[in-house]
């Protein structure tokens, strides 16, 4: 499941992402401020994919250790990509901790429990819906039956069981939110982060790719 989710389609994935995402945010509570960041955390979440191979994002076949120990810096680049921009700073915990595990056994950092910040739990379970119910080149999106038996399975080891148990609470506007309308391949994202040298400083870009 990890790499399923790390090697998505980010073009078409980051706008489902961040709309399961803020629908799970309003489920726990969340801030208006806390959401708006959430959103935009999960719009921008695995931006770092672009210091990554194509031909391992593209690759229709299982990855090879070592293919999968390369996607798995995607995390960090985004991290290091944003972090030079004052306003993206409160987002970039779900840059950088979405592939989490609870039990401690994800990455990058390993880090486990609620030592995880919210904001990345929440998305790993919005990437995490994301990437089952998809079409793939390898394979078709799994039926809903399965996508629930798989989170009643991680709750507590995969997933923050309190974001388990907020998916469900909001499930049926998850599916109305995901499948109500198709989706642009463009990223939207705010134009001031387009202005803040996200794109136009190359230098940010510089040693990214290996």
């Amino acid at each position: 499941m990890r790499a399923e989710a790390a090697r998505g389609d980010a073009h078409m994935t980051e706008p489902r992402v961040a709309r399961i995402a803020r629908r799970l945010g309003k489920e726990l509570s969340l801030t208006p401020s806390e959401l708006d960041d959430l959103y935009l955390s999960g719009m921008l979440h695995d931006i770092g994919k672009i210091g990554i191979n194509d031909k391992i994002l593209q690759k229709t076949e299982p990855l090879t250790p070592e293919e999968f120990q390369e996607i798995q810096r995607h995390p960090v680049i985004g991290y290091q990509l944003l972090s030079p921009i004052r306003r993206l700073r409160p987002i970039l915990p779900g840059v950088r901790h979405h592939h989490e595990a609870y039990n401690g056994r994800g990455y990058p950092d390993r880090l486990c429990g609620e030592s995880i910040p919210l904001m990345a739990r929440i998305i790993a379970v919005a990437d995490a819906f994301d990437a089952m119910t998809s079409d793939r080149p390898y394979r078709p999106g799994l039926p809903r039956e399965r996508v629930d038996e798989i989170f009643r399975h991680g709750a507590g080891e995969q997933w923050d069981s309190k974001v388990i148990h907020a998916f469900f609470l909001a499930r049926n506007d998850i599916l109305a939110v995901t499948g109500a309308n198709p989706l642009s391949g463009e990223i939207r994202v705010p134009e001031w982060v387009l202005a803040d040298d996200l794109i136009e400083d190359t230098s940010l870009l510089a040693g990214l790719r290996r």
